[in-house]
C-alpha cells in the first residue's frame, strides 16, 4: 500500500472502458480530483479535457487519469502497474507484471528476461509473452515453451497465448533495468528479435 489519500484528495478506481467506478478489491485505472490538481497541458484543450476533466458514471467531479493501475482496500491505495501495459481479454484485465511472475521460476528462464503484452489479432487481444532462456539450446526450447504455457493456463484459462522463446539480451531494458514492454513488442513484431521459436495454446 502507498497510504490513504488526504481528506482534500478524492481517489476513485475506474473502469477506464465503461468509466464506472469500482468498488474495493477490483483493479482499475487510477483517478484523483483535488485542489493541487493541475488546469491541463499548455495549448492542448483537447488533451487536457480528456486527462484533466474526465467524467465517471455517478459523480459530478472532474477528474485526472493517472495512467496508473491499482485499487483500494481497507482505506490503502495499492498501485499495480500502468494502464498502457494492461492486457485486456474480452474484458478482463491481466496484469503484465503477473503474467512475468507466473513463468519467472522456471529453472530455463532468464531472470529479468520476460516481457508479457497484449497481442491483437482475430479482431482481439490476447496474451503474447517473449522468454530469454539461460542456455538457448534448439532440442529443449519445444519443451521449456509447453510449461511456460501451461504456467500461464494454469492462472488464466484464456482463448489464447502465445510464447515466443529468445536468447539472452532479447527483452528490451531501460537504463536502468526495468522491462520496456512496449519496445520489446513492436521489435519483436518488426521481426527485429532473433526468436528460436514461437508456440501458441
Amino acid at each position: 500500500a502507498v497510504g490513504a489519500p488526504e481528506p482534500d484528495i478524492a481517489v476513485a478506481i475506474v473502469d477506464p472502458a465503461s468509466c464506472r467506478i469500482l468498488p474495493d478489491g477490483q483493479i482499475g485505472e487510477i483517478w484523483v480530483d483535488s485542489p493541487s490538481k493541475a488546469a491541463g497541458y499548455w495549448g492542448l484543450p483537447e488533451q487536457s479535457a480528456a486527462t484533466f476533466q474526465a467524467r465517471a458514471h455517478g459523480s459530478d467531479r472532474a477528474w485526472l487519469r493517472t495512467g496508473d493501475v491499482g485499487f483500494r482496500r481497507d482505506g490503502q491505495l495499492y498501485i499495480t502497474g500502468r494502464l498502457k501495459d494492461m492486457i485486456i481479454v474480452r474484458g478482463r484485465n491481466i496484469a503484465p507484471n503477473d503474467v512475468e511472475r507466473a513463468v519467472r521460476e522456471h529453472p530455463a528462464v532468464r531472470p529479468g528476461g520476460i516481457a508479457a503484452f497484449a497481442v491483437r489479432e482475430g479482431g482481439e487481444e490476447h496474451i503474447g509473452i517473449v522468454v530469454e532462456l539461460k542456455d538457448p539450446t534448439p532440442t529443449a526450447t519445444d519443451a521449456v515453451a509447453r510449461d511456460v504455457l501451461a504456467r500461464v493456463a494454469d492462472l488464466w484459462p484464456l482463448p489464447r497465448t502465445t510464447v515466443w522463446l529468445a536468447p539472452p539480451r532479447s527483452v528490451h531494458k531501460t537504463t536502468s533495468g526495468k522491462v520496456r514492454r512496449a519496445a520489446t513488442r513492436t521489435a519483436l513484431l518488426a521481426g527485429d528479435v532473433d526468436v528460436l521459436g514461437q508456440w501458441r495454446a
